[in-house]
């Protein structure tokens, strides 16, 4: 996966799944204070997930679940599928 992180898809269902990995470098140098605790500091990596999807006509939302950043043990992110975008060609 993208800047060498290595992931688990956990929870699949029909239109929706969790991507959970451990390591994640973009919190590496970062420590959030209180009052931004509820700040998604690596949501970057959603918009990447949904700008890739998208380039292969997958509309979904992308949002971080957990963040050890705030505490949580692993890094979690639940992508759900909107729907698949239809090309048509004029």
């Amino acid at each position: 996966m993208f800047l060498g992180i290595t992931c688990e898809i956990k929870d699949f269902e029909d239109r929706s799944f969790v991507l959970e990995f451990v390591n994640n470098p973009l919190n590496d140098y970062a420590e959030l204070p209180k009052h931004l605790a509820a700040l998604n500091f690596s949501n970057m990596i959603c918009g990447i997930i949904r700008g890739a999807l998208e380039a292969v006509l997958y509309s979904v939302k992308c949002t971080y679940a957990k963040d050890t950043l705030r505490g949580d043990l692993n890094n979690c992110i639940k992508v759900e599928l909107i729907k698949k975008i239809i090309y048509k060609d004029d």
